[in-house]
């Protein structure tokens, strides 16, 4: 039985492989995980920002996008792509609504949006919960 090829041995493919190949202390910092976070947000606010760059202010526009995909990533490996997502439902979902208490032509879809999202806080416990009591099982 062939056994699979340990992380020493194996060869890196892609910039993690090119930059590798540099010898020295140089080399592993460029092939580590970090330089290559740093090369994707670089490459993400270039792709993103080609033709959309405020003329009056270029670096704060650029400082802006990559700190927003930082955080995305940032979202995206600490929670995940399903709570990435659910962000993105509730942002779209509330950013288009008045939310009022008030009795205004609009409070009918205002209670609806506040509905669905509390809706989904509740759901959003219930699952984490995993069906457990609320306060824990009692001492036997």
């Amino acid at each position: 039985m062939r056994r699979p090829p340990s992380a020493s041995t194996r060869r890196r493919q892609g910039l993690k492989g090119a930059f590798g190949r540099v010898p020295g202390a140089i080399g592993r910092y460029l092939s580590s995980d970090l330089a290559m976070g740093i090369v994707s947000v670089v490459v993400f606010v270039l792709v993103i920002k080609r033709s959309s760059i405020d003329p009056a202010y270029p670096a704060l526009d650029l400082a802006f996008s990559a700190l927003l995909i930082i955080a995305l990533l940032v979202t995206a490996f600490r929670f995940g792509l399903f709570a990435l997502c659910w962000a993105f439902f509730v942002v779209n979902i509330a950013g288009d609504s008045n939310i009022t208490l008030l009795s205004k032509p609009y409070a009918g879809p205002a209670w609806a949006v506040a509905g669905v999202l509390f809706a989904m806080a509740i759901l959003g416990f219930w699952l984490a919960r995993a069906g457990e009591p609320l306060f824990g099982r009692a001492e036997d």
